[in-house]
């Protein structure tokens, strides 16, 4: 083996040696990194779903229902919902109001509830999921989402449902590009959009609205 092969072999070596453990060191740092973005974004979850702000007592008439606990002032309305008070049909999918898996009724109207505080919704008369139908007694759109394959995983269909009720009660014969419209704010992921326009369509008729 000549001067040359030697050295050559010496700087593949090296070579490889650096790329190994750079390429360790690389891996370690974006590890470090995602964990460090991981436990912020869990630090922030937990701080408003437990509500660390100052504690207050708030009562919300949930499901026709009186409910006061004891919640910080940061307190979110889906929070209040699934965890002080027990309703965990109303799902959290993204936590910036843009899938609609949390729409509830607060005083009649649609409310992402992940986009309001338990505070504000103080005193109103909050209906969710669980406060339209029973397992033995669907709501009219309920029934109209199960008959027409509505669903398939089943986790926007809370939100889709209560969206639907009410984009129905204020416009009975709306067309299929208005209910789409109308649920603009609510994403399925299942991308099931033409079997929900369906339902809706077919709640509508069932609710006599």
């Amino acid at each position: 083996m000549t001067l040359g092969q030697v050295l050559l072999y010496f700087m593949l070596y090296t070579y490889r040696l650096i790329t190994v453990n750079l390429s360790n060191f690389l891996t370690g740092i974006q590890k470090q990194y995602l964990q460090s973005l991981n436990r912020s974004s869990n630090d922030l979850r937990h701080e408003c779903s437990i509500g660390e702000g100052n504690m207050g007592e708030i009562s919300l008439n949930i499901n026709g229902k009186v409910q006061t606990h004891d919640v910080g002032d940061n307190t979110l309305l889906v929070d209040f919902i699934r965890e002080s008070a027990g309703l965990t049909g109303t799902h959290v999918g993204c936590d910036t109001s843009q899938c609609g898996a949390c729409v509830v009724h607060v005083d009649g109207v649609s409310v992402k509830s992940c986009a309001m505080l338990a505070a504000q919704a103080a005193g109103s008369d909050v209906i969710t999921i669980e406060g339209i139908g029973t397992s033995d007694s669907l709501h009219p759109m309920q029934e109209a989402f199960q008959e027409n394959h509505g669903l398939q995983c089943g986790f926007c269909t809370p939100g889709m449902v209560m969206s639907a009720i009410e984009l129905v009660s204020k416009n009975k014969n709306a067309s299929e590009k208005e209910i789409r419209d109308g649920l603009e704010g609510n994403i399925c992921r299942c991308t099931g959009y033409h079997n929900i326009v369906k339902s809706v369509k077919a709640g509508a008729e069932k609710m006599g609205v």
